[in-house]
């Protein structure tokens, strides 16, 4: 797969997210991507053909913990995905989609993608290069980063985005240590930043959602690693995301060459 092809198919999807002011104003066609391949990156490709790359942008979109950027896009006759979509969204979340349920499931997954302002996210998963070029609110707080999405989660996540595993860990880290720092680097966020500061970081699942059970695979806090932003990009920056372990050991091997 061209990544070049696959970056700019999803520059192409988040621009229309981001300037859409309503729901209506979110969704695109497969010629719509097409042509804005054409006009906008000279790339030529037919629209039968953007499919792969918009699927596989949904398959890095749900392993980052993102909505399924796939959902925005609509063929031109029914004005509703393709059975594509919903066999995606089946393979991914190992939930089967029942008939009357798909187009309730296909509307909440793109309204999660119009509330979403987590894209450059996907833009920097598949170039780590990349910066910012949108201007994209980049949001590094820790429970916008988790969407597990399964109710297999029981334990901790009842609901689809409710990331209670993430406030759990950070809240047995404090006791633990009496403040939150990242578990890499030895960040302290309250430290460097005062007040404004004072008991942040971001959590980490150790267990990839893509490597879990589809039929109920659980998690613990003991699954979520506290990071600072900065260690918790580093992880991600290759696929599969380097261990917490692997980093930490990067780290203290460079702080020692220094």
């Amino acid at each position: 797969m061209d990544k070049h092809v696959l970056f700019e198919t999803a520059k192409i999807l988040i621009e229309k997210l981001k300037n859409a002011k309503r729901m209506e104003e979110i969704w695109l066609t497969y010629k719509d991507v097409s042509s804005h391949l054409y006009r906008y990156a000279g790339i030529r490709i037919e629209p039968l053909f953007t499919k792969e790359y918009i699927g596989e942008l949904s398959a890095i979109c749900y392993r980052l913990g993102l909505p399924l950027i796939s959902s925005i896009v609509i063929n031109k006759d029914d004005l509703i995905p393709g059975p594509g979509f919903f066999k995606l969204y089946s393979d991914l979340t190992g939930r089967k989609v029942k008939k009357e349920d798909s187009e309730i499931i296909w509307l909440e997954e793109s309204r999660k993608c119009f509330e979403c302002e987590d894209w450059d996210r996907l833009l920097l998963e598949i170039n780590p290069g990349h910066q910012n070029i949108l201007g994209l609110n980049v949001q590094n707080d820790g429970d916008r980063l988790y969407k597990e999405g399964k109710e297999r989660l029981k334990r901790h996540i009842e609901k689809e985005r409710n990331p209670l595993v993430i406030k759990d860990a950070k809240a047995a880290f404090f006791k633990k240590h009496g403040r939150l720092f990242c578990e890499i680097c030895d960040f302290d966020f309250g430290k460097v930043y005062g007040e404004i500061g004072k008991n942040f970081a971001e959590g980490h699942h150790k267990k990839m959602v893509a490597d879990m059970d589809k039929e109920g695979d659980t998690i613990t806090i003991d699954d979520i690693a506290i990071v600072c932003s900065n260690c918790h990009s580093m992880l991600h920056r290759s696929s599969p995301p380097i261990t917490v372990e692997e980093l930490k050991h990067i780290v203290e091997k460079n702080r020692a060459n220094c």
